[in-house]
């Protein structure tokens, strides 16, 4: 069984995209076809179908995934094995990132790899795009972002909710709250240039509301900080807010109609990267990921 058609096959299960996957493996879509084909020959089974949606697993590609998996697993194992000298890596991160997938995503790596140094570097995504870009790291999660000598892959869609303090009346009511409602609060609005911030503003305008913005604030925890001390409501992340609502110290608001906006994080690479231990880390941050959605 060839690993790169095994790998393919991962890749549209992962982007649920033949355009996107062939773009993050450097082929071209008829390749990455050709590849799929293949596999697909050597298996005697039909294992994906394409729909309006995107791809979708058949019933015998459900079956094969779980083996995909390991087979791709212990190609990397063997990978590993052969290295032999100390090696250093350096990953970049936003940090809702640093604090949710990468922890669980670097302990595995870690254990998988103990004879390399790894280095964490933190930043906006903006900034990150840039030591990516220097060469500063090999490879970086951040929200969506674009640049012509980069491939950016998504790796998980972070829901945006509103988020107050455990004893704001929006939290006290116990019911949804509307957009009319939240247009008349105080509202701090975190990372205003982000894309997700102007699908909130566009939700508002579309009811021909203006949001009461009191804060613009681009630190993540300056905006829980304010949310803490009951001075206003934040529309954040989900991920971002995981210890706060564990802890009790913010609670998340039910709102209707629904907002149905999301972050899109991504892992950012150089296109036609040589970082050994790319693959590898997108294998172990998927499985993470599945985690998390779980």
């Amino acid at each position: 069984m060839n690993i790169e058609n095994v790998i393919s096959f991962i890749y549209v299960y992962r982007l649920n995209n033949f355009q996107r996957a062939a773009e993050a493996l450097y082929i071209t879509q008829p390749s990455l076809t050709s590849r799929i084909k293949s596999l697909e020959k050597s298996l005697n089974a039909t294992l994906l179908i394409r729909n309006k949606k995107g791809v979708e697993l058949t019933e015998k590609g459900k079956i094969f995934l779980p083996y995909a998996f390991q087979f791709f697993d212990t190609y990397i194992k063997a990978q590993n094995s052969l290295r032999q000298s100390e090696e250093s890596l350096t990953i970049g991160s936003i940090i809702s990132a640093s604090t949710s997938i990468l922890p669980n995503a670097l302990y595995q790596f870690q254990q998988r790899n103990p004879h390399l140094s790894i280095k964490v570097i933190t930043a906006k995504t903006a900034t990150m795009l840039e030591k990516l870009l220097n060469k500063e790291c090999q490879f970086a999660i951040t929200e969506k972002t674009e640049h012509p000598d980069i491939i950016c892959e998504p790796i998980y869609e972070d829901p945006i909710s509103l988020f107050a303090h455990p004893s704001h009346y929006f939290v006290k009511r116990n019911r949804q709250i509307g957009i009319e409602e939240i247009s008349l609060e105080p509202l701090i609005c975190f990372n205003p240039t982000s894309q997700y911030w102007a699908a909130i503003e566009e939700h508002f305008h579309k009811s021909h509301l203006t949001p009461n913005v009191v804060f613009n604030i681009d630190s993540m925890e300056a905006a829980k900080s304010i949310i803490i001390k009951n001075k206003g409501i934040c529309f954040l992340p989900e991920l971002s807010l995981e210890t706060d609502l564990s802890t009790g110290h913010v609670q998340k608001v039910p709102i209707y109609p629904p907002l149905n906006i999301k972050r899109e994080l991504s892992l950012i690479y150089l296109k036609e990267s040589t970082a050994p231990y790319l693959q590898e880390f997108k294998h172990i941050a998927y499985l993470t990921i599945k985690d998390l959605k779980v």
